[in-house]
């Protein structure tokens, strides 16, 4: 199961989004019949990121939209947390003010729940998503300038967690 999803994420950082798709969906079948939650979000999310990577931010939207409220229900905080940073990754890629300010608002709210979970990685991976959101605005300038202190604040937790992979991405 584990190795099926560190097989995904490997797929997935050498830019093979099909077979990370796949190997996702396969890791996220073996963990429905688990309690393991955690790796389940991380394999949801990682689909949804592979859509993204392919092109296709509404069918991540609609996949993370989805499982969102199986989340919810189940009292499930970091798998929600998860989706809403889904929703929001995949919106700030998507064209209209819209759905950028949805994205955002996703964003920042799942910023929020992992940092109240104590999730310093993914809290650092919310804050590059809002600034890369943020350097899409068309005033350039103001987009640099709410960039610059999350870049900071993901780049002080990478230091905190001595993650220096995150801390270049800063």
């Amino acid at each position: 199961m584990a190795s099926s999803l560190a097989e995904a994420e490997a797929l997935y950082d050498a830019e093979e989004l099909q077979e990370a798709l796949e190997m996702a969906k396969l890791a996220l079948q073996q963990l429905r019949g688990t309690n393991d939650k955690e790796n389940a979000a991380r394999a949801l999310r990682l689909q949804a990121l592979a859509l993204i990577g392919a092109g296709d931010a509404e069918g991540a939207e609609s996949l993370a939209r989805a499982e969102l409220s199986g989340c919810r229900a189940a009292g499930d905080r970091r798998g929600e947390a998860m989706m809403l940073l889904s929703i929001g990754t995949a919106n700030l890629e998507r064209k209209g003010t819209g759905k950028r300010e949805e994205g955002s608002q996703c964003a920042q709210e799942a910023r929020a729940m992992f940092a109240e979970l104590g999730d310093k990685k993914m809290e650092v991976e919310a804050l590059h998503v809002l600034a890369s959101g943020a350097l899409q605005l068309d005033d350039k300038r103001r987009g640099g300038l709410e960039a610059m202190p999350l870049a900071s604040r993901a780049r002080e937790l990478s230091l905190e967690m001595g993650d220096r992979k995150l801390e270049a991405l800063s």
